[in-house]
């Protein structure tokens, strides 16, 4: 799942570092693609600090959640739904359809919850402002990153961007779908390419916006009964 799907389980939550937890796996990743660790299997180093812990609580909730999710029937049905849909678009291209289908199905459930004004995108970028930096820094290197300065250069662009809040802009989601498709294969998909893959997605959204919201029903019940 995506940030705003995250945030929008988490929503009662109130503890800056925990949501900033929640935020950290795809901050991390997005930060440096080389970046791989795997706080959760070393939970002993982040129970001295309170901050840390909840640091830690909330990475660990953003595993479960993507953990459900991917292997929900719901993810299934909808990103083969859409890979066949997306095939035709990216074909004579290296792009892959599944990865587009994807990443779309994500960005898609984050673009519900903003139209239909169910998750709060500057509340939760407050609550990212008021997490302890220092403690991220402090949790990244004891998890085995030791260039936190890159991370805080990609965390102050995130914050300074907004882009969360644009996902359901017209455009924007293809648009969005192309910029990482380029960090992976370079520019490869043109305007007529995005505009058909918009068209694809509005469509999608369109017609199964009412069986999207029940992939926040099922993991709801499971993790937050």
């Amino acid at each position: 799942m995506n940030f705003l799907s995250h945030f929008y389980l988490e929503r009662a939550a109130s503890d800056p570092e925990r949501i900033m937890g929640i935020m950290l796996p795809d901050l991390v990743k997005n930060a440096c693609k080389d970046w791989v660790i795997h706080p959760e299997k070393k939970s002993y180093l982040f129970t001295d600090d309170d901050k840390l812990h909840s640091l830690l609580r909330g990475w660990k909730r953003h595993l479960e959640v993507d953990m459900l999710f991917h292997s929900s029937a719901f993810f299934f049905k909808n990103t083969r739904e859409l890979r066949i849909s997306i095939s035709p678009i990216v074909a004579g291209t290296p792009v892959r359809a599944f990865f587009v289908a994807h990443i779309a199905l994500e960005l898609m459930l984050d673009s519900l919850l903003l139209a239909r004004k169910m998750v709060n995108t500057q509340k939760l970028y407050t609550l990212l402002e008021q997490a302890d930096l220092r403690s991220v820094e402090r949790f990244l290197q004891k998890s085995g990153i030791n260039n936190t300065a890159l991370f805080t250069k990609h965390f102050e662009e995130f914050m300074l961007e907004r882009y969360l809040s644009k996902y359901n802009e017209p455009g924007k989601l293809a648009y969005s779908i192309g910029r990482i498709c380029s960090r992976v294969w370079g520019n490869v998909l043109d305007t007529s390419r995005l505009e058909k893959l918009d068209y694809v997605l509005q469509d999608s959204l369109t017609k199964n916006a009412g069986d999207y919201m029940l992939i926040y029903n099922f993991i709801s019940k499971v993790l937050y009964p």
